[in-house]
């Protein structure tokens, strides 16, 4: 892995450069979602019928990323211009892959002129309504404060929790202490409540984003418990974008559906 600095944070980071073995000029920018890594990009990585290369960083109190408290999306969005303009700044053919709240930093560089389509992957999306038991939902989910309570926000990501591969993955979480959820709530709560829960932020900051940009779709589960599908639907038929619902399909819309989001993306980088 490498590092790059942003505003005095080290910001962990992979980028696949043009080589022999890979001489594509398109490049997928894989954009993760909240308090992920770019471990995610994982299975773009090992897929070896692409036509692309791939690059991947982990966004600021993620992954192998400096940590910082009380953290804003407006952050977020300048640090993904700050790698499309510094670390890709040779390249030109780049197509954004978001997945979740990464749909924030995708939307924000959507008119970067490096930038040529976007695919937003189960995203962070304006609602169509006041959902109040949406909102406490995604509160607990995001922010949890226990083992138990992780646990289930992390079998909520998927469609089929009883699949041993991951019902055995939530060991990890056994390890966990009081210091790790105390850290993540001082480095997140204030964006959960200021802004991905807000309904103001939502209807008005979010929305000027989807409406505002060009040249993107999405592609979310039906089964999607974070995404509500009901109100995707509504905003793709306002705003007249693509949206690709895919059938058994939870949030963690890479393990569920990977190979359909992958053909999604290599028929619109072919063309």
């Amino acid at each position: 892995m490498n590092k790059f600095v942003f505003e005095d944070l080290n910001i962990n980071y992979q980028y696949e450069e043009k080589s022999q073995q890979n001489p594509s000029e398109n490049l997928v920018l894989f954009l993760h979602g909240f308090g992920d890594s770019l471990k995610t990009s994982y299975s773009f990585s090992k897929e070896k019928n692409k036509n692309f290369r791939l690059a991947a960083f982990d966004f600021i109190s993620c992954g192998a990323s400096d940590y910082k408290q009380n953290l804003k999306l407006e952050t977020y969005g300048k640090l993904t211009e700050f790698f499309i303009n510094n670390i890709l700044k040779n390249e030109n053919n780049i197509y954004i892959v978001s997945h979740s709240l990464g749909a924030f930093s995708a939307l924000y560089v959507n008119k970067n002129s490096k930038v040529k389509y976007t695919f937003l992957a189960s995203p962070f999306s304006p609602w169509n309504k006041e959902n109040l038991e949406h909102k406490k939902f995604l509160i607990n989910h995001l922010l949890p404060e226990n083992n138990e309570d992780k646990k289930i926000s992390y079998f909520d990501l998927f469609y089929n929790p009883s699949n041993l591969a991951i019902v055995n993955s939530t060991k990890i979480f056994d390890k966990l202490n009081s210091d790790f959820y105390t850290k993540r709530k001082t480095a997140f709560e204030k964006m959960v409540n200021d802004q991905i829960v807000n309904f103001d932020f939502l209807s008005n900051d979010l929305y000027a984003l989807y409406k505002d940009a060009k040249n993107y779709c999405a592609i979310s589960g039906e089964d999607d418990k974070y995404v509500k599908i009901e109100s995707l639907e509504e905003l793709a038929s306002e705003l007249n974008f693509k949206l690709y619902k895919l059938s058994k399909t939870g949030h963690a819309i890479f393990f569920d559906s990977f190979q359909k989001v992958l053909e999604i993306i290599l028929s619109q980088i072919k063309e």
